[in-house]
C-alpha cells in the first residue's frame, strides 16, 4: 500500500513538474512562432509589392502600345479619307469620257472583248503569240505552266474564228 501512495505521489509531482516546463517553454514558444509569423508576413508583403511592380509595369507597356495602335488608326483613317477623296476626283474626271479599252464592249456582238476576261498574267500572252513565239516559249518568257498558255491561245483562236 506504501508503494502505492508512493508512485501516487511521484505521478503527481511529475505531473506538476511536466506542466512546470511546458509553462515555461510556452512563452519562448509563443515568441517564435511569433517571429516566424511577421517573418512570414514580411515576405509576403514584399512579394505583393514586386507584384505591384511587375503589374504596372504591364500596364505602363500595354498604355504605351495602345497610344502606338491608336496613332496607327489614325494615320489609316487618313490615309482611307484620302483615298477616298482621290477615288472621288477620278469619278469626277471620268464622267463624260471614255472608258479604257479592256472595258469596251464588241459593239456588234454586244459581248466583252477577249482581253478583258484575261488575268493580269495572262494578258502578255495575245501579242507574244501573235509576234510568232511557240507556246513552250511563251510558258517559259512568262513563268506559267504550259497548260495555261495553250489554254490562253485556244480562247484567241475561238475569238479570231467568230470575228
Amino acid at each position: 500500500m506504501w508503494i502505492q501512495i508512493w508512485l501516487g505521489i511521484v505521478t503527481i509531482l511529475l505531473v506538476v513538474l511536466f506542466m512546470w516546463i511546458l509553462r515555461r517553454q510556452a512563452p519562448n514558444a509563443d515568441s517564435v512562432l511569433q517571429d516566424e509569423m511577421e517573418s512570414f508576413f514580411a515576405e509576403f508583403e514584399r512579394e505583393n509589392n514586386e507584384m505591384l511592380e511587375a503589374i504596372a509595369r504591364f500596364k505602363q507597356n500595354m498604355t504605351m502600345q495602345l497610344n502606338g495602335q491608336a496613332a496607327d488608326l489614325n494615320s489609316l483613317r487618313e490615309q482611307v479619307t484620302a483615298l477616298h477623296s482621290q477615288c472621288e476626283e477620278l469619278r469626277s474626271l471620268m464622267e463624260g469620257k471614255e472608258p479604257l479599252p479592256e472595258m469596251v464592249e464588241d459593239r456588234e456582238t454586244h459581248q466583252p472583248s477577249a482581253l478583258s476576261f484575261l488575268r493580269d498574267d495572262y494578258k502578255e500572252i495575245p501579242p507574244l503569240y501573235h509576234s510568232g513565239f511557240s507556246v513552250p516559249d511563251i510558258a517559259r518568257k512568262l513563268g506559267l505552266g504550259s497548260g495555261e498558255v495553250e489554254m490562253v491561245v485556244q480562247m484567241l483562236k475561238k475569238n479570231q474564228e467568230k470575228g
